[in-house]
């Protein structure tokens, strides 16, 4: 089971909060739009009194804090183009540009007898310093106006704001999920408890916190004013919550861009207010909305029997690379130490551990058993792993009786990668065989095995890949290619354990 933790700072003291004008800030208005590699990315109306037109081009400046370094320049004119650009968000991962543009140009409005100009979202793929355009972005079509585009790398959405008949308000907000074949699902909606009455607009996230500006949210609110709301606390539908007083301004407050975890830029027209025209403020919360530290976990299980946790064989091991955790078992669970951002993780326990519900939160030896109580989780199902001895390579001799019954090299389940722990066994190997095999020109066997679970051609197949994974490594450490023998064993015969392991797998969003 997998699922993603947001985890909020409770403690953040906004009242050490400042916000500054930064040197950006001219009679023309600029609207804060993305913030990456030094550079702030912006856009700015081409004439102050031309606002209401939407006749916007996109720059980008490298800035500190408050003073730019050097001159504002336009980006490209792969992105700037004869429509008028706004909103645009970066996708590092898979090398996207998503990009806010007016459907016509005033020309095109008027030749047409257009009286609305919508908005429609456009995609581009960065190839070295150029922009080649890709598509549309899905939902956009001639019956709706959508833009302000936002890509989360934590839980692959692109937010989005679009105006429907169909919608709670004005501009909603949506969601849509980028899959791993580089398409979009369906849109999803924010629901009634983000999106108001009026528009729902310049949604940004950082650390796994969706932050985003709304009109007329409540009674006493007739500006744009900055909400936020973990990612999770979207698919819990939890109530959002309104940036202090000293973030938010008599006037209209949006579009933030993070530099860290507490500190960044946004617009806001708090200065002319009622008039139209924004500037661009340095702001910076005091501390972050999230922890930025690694943390040490508790995962605390509500157990249906009295017992000993560490008599259930506990093992927390990150997905990806296969590293065992440090962890301490203590009475109210398991502290695991040192988890990251994004990454996932697995807890590993032997099936006869029998529990209703896991939680899981921030540990510090300060307050010990500080469990982030909000985040219950109900394990509803899990996965049963058959237990590792029969997944498994051995090595034996050929020839000669120079191998006296090396220990067996062991994988997870349904995988050929080496763990940290079967290349330590490798490294036992080298160590005590490959000077007198390298010497004697002896050729040893390598057979791979695994367990019976599974198609019986996969298997053979699964079993092969294992015996040339840990080949590679020894040839890596120095033996020859030509002395190893791989074989495929397939399923492993004999007495094996029945005792199966049972995974949950987590992960700590920022």
């Amino acid at each position: 089971m997998s699922f993603s933790l947001g985890l909020v700072n409770s403690q953040v003291d906004f009242s050490n909060a400042i916000i500054e004008k930064t040197s950006i800030s001219s009679k023309y208005s600029e609207i804060a739009t993305s913030y990456r590699d030094g550079y702030l990315y912006y856009y700015k109306s081409l004439d102050a009194k031309k606002i209401t037109n939407n006749e916007f081009n996109l720059l980008r400046v490298k800035i500190d804090k408050l003073k730019t370094e050097g001159r504002a320049i336009e980006i490209n004119d792969d992105l700037n183009t004869r429509y008028s650009e706004g909103q645009i968000s970066f996708d590092k991962s898979n090398k996207l540009v998503y990009v806010t543009r007016n459907a016509y140009t005033k020309e095109e409005m008027k030749k047409n007898g257009k009286d609305s100009n919508p908005l429609e979202l456009i995609i581009y793929e960065e190839v070295g310093d150029s922009y080649v355009f890709k598509n549309k972005f899905i939902q956009s079509d001639t019956n709706s106006s959508v833009g302000y585009p936002c890509y989360s790398e934590l839980t692959k959405r692109l937010y989005f704001s679009t105006k429907t008949d169909d919608g709670v308000g004005g501009y909603d907000l949506y969601y849509c999920r980028l899959d791993p074949n580089g398409k979009f699902g369906e849109k999803v909606s924010l629901g009634p408890k983000i999106n108001g009455k009026g528009d729902d607009l310049y949604p940004t996230v950082k650390q796994g916190v969706l932050y985003y500006s709304s009109y007329n949210k409540d009674k006493y609110q007739s500006d744009l004013d900055v909400f936020y709301i973990t990612e999770l606390g979207i698919d819990k539908g939890e109530l959002p919550k309104r940036l202090p007083e000293k973030i938010n301004s008599k006037g209209d407050d949006y579009g933030l861009q993070f530099i860290n975890g507490q500190a960044g830029y946004l617009t806001s027209n708090r200065e002319e207010y009622p008039i139209q025209e924004s500037d661009i403020y340095y702001f910076d919360f005091g501390a972050p909305i999230i922890n930025e530290d690694e943390f040490n976990i508790l995962l605390a299980l509500n157990k249906k029997k009295t017992s000993k946790l560490n008599e259930y064989n506990f093992k927390v091991v990150d997905k990806n690379s296969n590293e065992e955790l440090s962890k301490i078992i203590v009475s109210d669970g398991i502290i695991v130490e040192n988890v990251k951002e994004g990454r996932v993780y697995q807890l590993w326990f032997d099936e006869a551990l029998d529990f209703e519900t896991l939680e899981i939160g921030p540990y510090t030896k300060l307050v010990p058993g500080d469990v982030f109580k909000e985040e219950k989780i109900e394990i509803k199902e899990v996965v049963k792993v058959p237990k590792n001895e029969i997944d498994s390579v051995s090595i034996s001799n050929t020839s000669n009786d120079i191998i006296n019954s090396f220990e067996d090299v062991y994988f997870h389940f349904d995988s050929f990668k080496l763990t940290p722990i079967a290349k330590k066994t490798l490294d036992k190997f080298v160590i005590e065989y490959k000077d007198v095999i390298v010497a004697s020109l002896i050729k040893f066997e390598i057979t791979g095995y695994t367990d019976n679970a599974g198609d019986k051609d996969y298997n053979k197949n699964l079993s092969k890949l294992r015996a040339e994974s840990v080949k590679s490594y020894l040839v890596s450490k120095g033996f020859k290619r030509e002395a190893i023998v791989i074989k495929a064993g397939g399923v492993k015969r004999g007495k094996s354990s029945n005792k199966n392991k049972r995974v949950v797998e987590f992960t700590r969003y920022l």
